[in-house]
């Protein structure tokens, strides 16, 4: 059985809109990750070197899978 990768959920801390992240690796959901600002949207990535070094620039930051669970509830009542 084929080991699965580690995922986390992060948002950008950028102030504009401009992309962060857009990586093409086996360890994100689909094989790839973009990450932009779009309020307080969260992104499922793998946890590679790229987004582990985004991470310590304080580029990204990780959200709680419990307030995207939150959050992804709210918009299904919408």
């Amino acid at each position: 059985m084929a080991e699965e990768s580690k995922t986390l959920w992060v948002r950008s801390n950028r102030n504009d809109n401009r992309v962060v992240l857009y990586e093409v690796d086996p360890a994100h959901p689909g094989g790839e990750a973009l990450v932009f600002r779009d309020g307080d949207r969260a992104f499922e990535v793998g946890e590679t070197p790229e987004v582990q070094r985004l991470l310590h620039e304080k580029q990204l930051v990780k959200v709680p899978a419990a307030e995207v669970k939150k959050q992804q509830a709210a918009e299904e009542t919408k």
